[in-house]
């Protein structure tokens, strides 16, 4: 009904030297009846079409999101990681270097006692050897 209201509105929209022939029919207005339904389901196709890729568009968008969010956030470890790593190896460098100062330290003052002693050894011994003079 709604297409024969249509297809009656399109005729008379028609130019007036246009000559309307009995051929167009009810035959006629049928198929053009037919042709407008085809095309309406085809529409409504293209609208579900359109939605259901609405839809896939949204989830592709939400799982690029997610997977995003996932890799900042491993990169984000993986700096913290690398941060801690580096400050464990900075502090066990300090620790080392503490190390090597402390024995450094102690085998000079170990030197430096070893000296005292020989110089003393030796004051003694040039004490007697002068004493053993006289």
């Amino acid at each position: 009904a709604a297409a024969a209201a249509r297809v009656e509105a399109l005729e008379a929209d028609s130019p007036n030297h246009v000559v309307k022939k009995p051929r167009y029919g009810e035959a006629m207005r049928a198929k053009v009846e037919a042709a407008l339904r085809r095309l309406e389901a085809t529409r409504l196709s293209a609208a579900e079409l359109a939605d259901a890729l609405d839809v896939d568009v949204a989830a592709h968008e939400d799982a690029v999101s997610e997977r995003r969010g996932l890799e900042a956030a491993q990169k984000a470890a993986e700096a913290e990681r690398f941060e801690a790593e580096t400050a464990a190896a900075t502090r066990a460098a300090a620790d080392a270097k503490a190390a090597r100062d402390a024995r450094s330290a102690a085998e000079k003052r170990e030197a430096a006692e070893n000296a005292k002693k020989a110089d003393a050894l030796r004051a003694e011994r040039a004490a007697k050897r002068e004493a053993k003079r006289r």
